[in-house]
């Protein structure tokens, strides 16, 4: 049993470092980075997102950005855990409504580098913006 336990540390701290890493690969696409701080002992995660012109400490909590910047980093999580975890379906529902059309461009550009590169999965993406 203390071999399962040590086991399933390091398996918990290997994933929370990869999802750390896809989530500021993501994030540097939109010329942002930002930090995720796992606690496993408390069962949180703390998520913060530094954009372009808040100043040199710009790390901003996630409630402190605006709606389209939000919209961007949640996308941003989610594509990172969609890469460490299996699962045959991956969706989105309403992900762009707050996001202006740049930040949208960048976003849908990754949705659709990511199932192009994960070709075996199923992606549904609904939005009720147009998708030219």
């Amino acid at each position: 049993m203390s071999d399962r336990q040590n086991r399933y540390k390091i398996l918990r701290r290997s994933l929370s470092v990869r999802c750390k890493l896809y989530f500021n690969n993501f994030l540097i696409k939109m010329n942002c980075c930002g930090a995720m701080n796992f606690d496993h002992n408390n069962e949180t995660l703390a998520i913060s997102v530094k954009t372009p012109g808040r100043g040199r400490d710009g790390v901003s909590d996630l409630r402190l950005l605006s709606g389209g910047e939000r919209s961007f980093s949640t996308v941003c999580f989610m594509l990172s855990l969609w890469e460490i975890t299996e699962s045959p379906f991956r969706c989105l529902d309403e992900f762009d409504v707050y996001m202006d059309m740049h930040n949208r461009r960048i976003c849908l550009d990754l949705l659709l580098e990511l199932s192009e590169r994960q070709h075996l999965r199923q992606f549904v993406f609904i939005t009720p913006l147009n998708t030219r």
